[in-house]
């Protein structure tokens, strides 16, 4: 996922503003913990662990801007513009695109309608809780998270278990640089990297989940907990919902 940033010629004003959302200074006085909870009661139960995670974590910060579809073209949504559609935007459970081609939402200028696939995204929460829960993440796991995004997945695992059990990588080193401002922000700092996860990882993990998609599985990843697990080794199932799970022994991954 490479980054290519766009700006339209003398838009200075674009260019405070974005500064101002990459760096996660706070613009408006909102009250998003109802929009949270909300969130958390659709799609994890009370008794459920990671219900209190999504619940405390204000997804809006980490998606000020993102590209809706509408009437056949990519339009540009900022969320300060309009705090109440913002907050109901992020806190639905759907994805929210962040990037399409090589044009990222926080890049863009309005007028821009950039074709192409997305690129990057805010996964929907329910599908990030679904692959947690595949995965069996536990109190005292390290976690690799592969494909950082916006971060909010990666705030959801620091909100869980802790933010030194956590590690995210990426290979565009922008998502990996705003997504931890953007943590920080709200008061993590887990172990991100801007580095390509189908080659050597980082370090050894107990659970790996990953957002983006991998083909063949990488070897590194057969080979992470406390010494070597060979590739024939492990056992591999595709769920219905297309979710991948791989076992050898105590070790898992889920890939969605």
């Amino acid at each position: 996922m490479l980054h290519t940033a766009h700006f339209g010629a003398g838009l200075l004003s674009y260019v405070g503003r974005h500064r101002r959302l990459r760096c996660g200074v706070k613009l408006m006085d909102m009250d998003w913990h109802p929009y949270a909870k909300r969130l958390a009661d659709q799609v994890a139960h009370l008794g459920s662990r990671w219900h209190a995670p999504i619940a405390d974590t204000p997804r809006h910060r980490f998606v000020p801007r993102w590209w809706q579809h509408t009437g056949g073209l990519r339009d540009l949504r900022t969320g300060p513009e309009d705090a109440e559609a913002w907050l109901n935007a992020a806190c639905a459970d759907r994805t929210l695109v962040t990037r399409i081609g090589d044009l990222h939402a926080d890049h863009a200028v309005p007028g821009d309608h950039p074709a192409g696939r997305p690129t990057s995204s805010s996964t929907l929460p329910g599908l990030l809780l679904q692959m947690y829960r595949h995965a069996r993440i536990g109190d005292g796991h390290q976690v690799l998270d592969v494909g950082t995004g916006t971060g909010y997945g990666t705030a959801l695992l620091c909100a869980r278990l802790g933010d030194g059990q956590v590690t995210s990588v990426d290979v565009d080193d922008y998502l990996t640089s705003v997504a931890a401002e953007r943590l920080a922000a709200i008061g993590y700092k887990p172990r991100i990297h801007a580095v390509d996860a189908t080659g050597p990882l980082p370090g050894e993990y107990d659970r790996v989940v990953a957002t983006v998609s991998v083909k063949p599985i990488p070897p590194s990843w057969l080979a992470l907990h406390h010494g070597s697990l060979p590739l024939y080794g492990a056992r591999v199932r595709i769920t219905p919902d297309g979710v991948i799970h791989l076992r050898r022994g105590r070790w898992k991954a889920t890939i969605g």
